[in-house]
């Protein structure tokens, strides 16, 4: 049963870190190919063609069950391949003590999705720094948070039958993900808008303005709500591995147990 349960816990980060968020990226990437409206399929020659209900419901009317296993097999790879590049691409960022949420946006906008200063609350110095002799070697220095925390982590996961630490990393993950497919919607959606800009004044095409501008008004609330939650998530991933090892090392019943 326990190895049952720890295939679980690493498959749920494949799924909640990894593939949900390379499967929502591929519905942006489909609502921005839709705000377009007829720019790409002229931008293209026609290699693209605008994406229309109708166009849809013929396209969904021509599907048979080989054509959509067909059709599903690679979305499922592309949706996986895709996450593993935002998780890639989005951990580049580093640790930046500047919480205002204006420099987030700009700094996640660039690809520099900053981490939180600190990996865990500054409160809990005294707790870590007791847990962390339990696991340190005779002699050696305190360990450091970076050799600290995947030792205690593994700890916790054959010791904690429902710790939380595992569904914090999934959800820092995840919300990190979403902040860099957020971006590259804006992106996108930003450079769609100028192109139309200049296709509407010479050739009278022009996308979807409405949606258009509304998705980049939405792409940026994404991006602003996410990085807080990200780095929300990620503090709150380091406090639970300090706060369970503490309990489960030092708690009531482990004081009992050793009394006796």
């Amino acid at each position: 049963m326990d190895q049952i349960l720890a295939k679980l816990v690493n498959l749920s980060y494949e799924l909640l870190g990894v593939f949900l968020p390379g499967f929502i990226f591929c519905l942006f990437i489909l609502l921005v190919w839709w705000c377009t409206g007829d720019l790409l399929s002229v931008l293209t020659s026609g290699g693209i063609p605008a994406l229309t209900v109708d166009w849809l419901e013929g396209f969904i009317r021509k599907l048979d069950v080989r054509l959509g296993v067909g059709l599903a097999v690679p979305a499922v790879l592309a949706s996986y391949f895709l996450g593993n590049l935002l998780v890639w691409i989005s951990r580049s960022g580093r640790p930046d003590p500047n919480a205002n949420s204006w420099h987030l946006l700009w700094s996640s906008l660039f690809l520099k999705i900053p981490k939180p200063e600190h990996s865990y609350a500054v409160a809990l110095g005294p707790l870590f720094d007791r847990v962390r002799e339990k696991f340190t070697p005779p002699g050696a220095a305190g360990l450091e948070w970076r050799m600290f925390y995947p030792v205690g982590k593994a700890y916790l996961a054959r010791n904690v039958a429902n710790s939380l630490v595992t569904t914090y990393q999934n959800k820092y993950t995840f919300h990190r993900s979403l902040v860099l497919g957020a971006v590259v919607v804006f992106w996108l959606c930003t450079l769609a808008l100028f192109a139309s800009a200049v296709t509407n004044h010479f050739m009278h095409i022009a996308p979807r303005w409405y949606q258009l501008i509304g998705l980049i008004a939405f792409s940026l609330f994404m991006v602003n709500g996410f990085t807080a939650s990200y780095r929300l998530h990620w503090g709150r991933f380091g406090d639970t591995i300090i706060t369970e090892l503490y309990s489960l090392l030092f708690g009531p019943e482990r004081k009992s147990n050793e009394s006796k």
